[in-house]
C-alpha cells in the first residue's frame, strides 16, 4: 500500500481473500500515510452486516464507507481508494437484473459495475476469483483483463489454502495438493500434485482413487 497502483488480488475459494481484505482496511484506516483519506468497501450485500462488526471491532467503522457496489456507485460519493472483496461478482449491463442495479445503468454509456467504481475512486484494490464467474450477468474475465491492462493493474497471486486441514498422521500431501488434483482431473490445470491426498484412509477424506466405476 505504499504506492499509489491499482491492484489485482486474485485466489481460489480457500485462500482467504476476504481475511486480507478486513486486514487490508484496517492497516489503511490506521497508517498516518492515509490520514483523512476516503476509502471505501464494495462487499456483497448479505455480508455488509458482518463486515460492520468486524469493522466495528477494529474501531474504524466510522473511516470506512461500506456497501455494495451498488450502493457505493449509487452514493454519489468519490473515494482515494475502493476495495472490492469478491469483485468477481461485479456485474456488467445484462437484460435481467435487480432494478437498484438497472438504474445503475439507465442513460450511462458505462457498461459495468467497474467501470462506474474506477470513475468514482483514484485507486483500485479487487480481490478476484476469476473460476467463480457463473452468472451471465458477471464480468467476463477477459474483460477484467483489459480493464487491469488499460489502468495499470498489478496482479498479486494469493496459493496458499486456509479451509482444508490435514489431520491424518504422518500425511505427505498438503491442503494445496487437493485443489490442485481437483482441478487436474477437471483439465483446469497441470499443476503436479501428491496423489496420496486421494488415497487417505482417514473417515473424514472428501475423496478416494477408484479402479472401477462399480468401485
Amino acid at each position: 500500500t505504499s504506492n499509489e497502483k491499482n491492484y489485482l488480488v486474485e485466489g481460489i475459494a480457500g485462500t482467504g481473500k476476504t481475511a486480507v481484505l478486513t486486514n487490508l482496511v484496517a492497516r489503511l484506516c490506521t497508517d498516518e500515510r492515509y490520514r483523512g483519506k476516503k476509502i471505501g468497501v464494495a462487499v456483497k450485500s448479505n455480508w455488509i452486516t458482518q463486515a460492520q462488526r468486524i469493522f466495528k471491532a477494529y474501531g474504524i467503522q466510522e473511516h470506512v464507507s461500506l456497501g455494495s457496489a451498488c450502493q457505493l456507485i449509487q452514493r454519489g460519493e468519490e473515494f482515494d481508494i475502493i476495495v472490492v472483496d469478491e469483485a468477481h461478482r461485479l456485474q456488467r449491463k445484462y437484460s435481467k437484473q435487480h432494478p437498484s442495479v438497472s438504474r445503475t445503468f439507465k442513460g450511462s454509456p458505462l457498461k459495468t459495475e467497474l467501470d462506474f467504481l474506477g470513475r468514482i475512486s483514484k485507486r483500485m484494490i479487487l480481490l478476484y476469483d476469476r473460476l467463480q464467474i457463473i452468472r451471465p450477468s458477471d464480468i467476463p474475465w477477459r474483460t477484467f483483463e483489459d480493464y487491469g491492462k488499460q489502468h495499470g493493474f498489478e496482479r498479486r497471486m494469493m496459493m496458499k489454502q486456509f479451509r482444508i486441514q490435514i489431520h491424518e498422521k504422518g500425511a505427505s500431501y498438503t491442503a494445496e495438493d487437493y485443489f490442485a488434483g481437483i482441478f487436474s482431473f477437471l483439465q483446469l490445470s497441470d499443476m503436479p500434485f501428491d496423489k496420496d491426498v486421494f488415497r487417505s484412509k482417514a473417515p473424514d477424506a472428501y475423496f478416494g482413487l477408484a479402479d472401477s466405476i462399480c468401485e
